[in-house]
């Protein structure tokens, strides 16, 4: 890097010869005011940087939701979408949540009990407590057995995702 005579300084980019003008705060602290790319506040000692100025650590990613529906040929049913906390939906929370709007729902569009509950294949829909709260409401259920995991023809979920 060479320095010319106003404090700017100038390096070699592509090729070509690029004059970037920083206007120095003390010997070792400068901001960058022409390089759009990289505007910013530099340090070598980061202690004596203003609160507003250090970075502040940002996630990964976004915040991952999971959202639970009953779905219908000629319906679909009030959507429970909550951020997810951890790999998978609890137990606890598809029992109070999700169960309790497919039993709406079950109630409303399906009074001829003509239909079969088909859940995806995750852990807590087919728990112990799951199944008696299934079974103690008549609940017409595909067996964990007959829910084949990789094959996607017979699996109406994966026509939806």
């Amino acid at each position: 890097m060479q320095a010319s005579k106003h404090g700017e300084a100038v390096r070699r980019d592509s090729q070509k010869w690029r004059k970037l003008r920083r206007k120095f705060l003390t010997g070792n602290t400068f901001i960058n005011i022409s390089l759009p790319v990289n505007d910013g506040y530099y340090t070598s000692n980061k202690d004596n940087a203003p609160d507003n100025i250090k970075s502040k650590p940002k996630a990964r990613s976004e915040q991952k939701i999971s959202v639970w529906v009953v779905i219908l040929a000629k319906s679909i049913s009030e959507p429970v979408i909550r951020p997810s906390t951890g790999p998978a939906i609890s137990v606890q929370l598809y029992q109070r949540e999700c169960l309790s709007i497919a039993d709406k729902f079950i109630k409303t569009h399906h009074k001829d009990r003509n239909y079969v509950f088909w859940p995806y294949l995750a852990s807590s829909r087919y728990a112990a407590t799951t199944q008696y709260w299934l079974k103690e409401k008549n609940v017409k259920l595909v067996t964990k057995e007959a829910n084949g995991q990789n094959i996607p023809k017979p699996r109406p979920i994966e026509d939806f995702c």
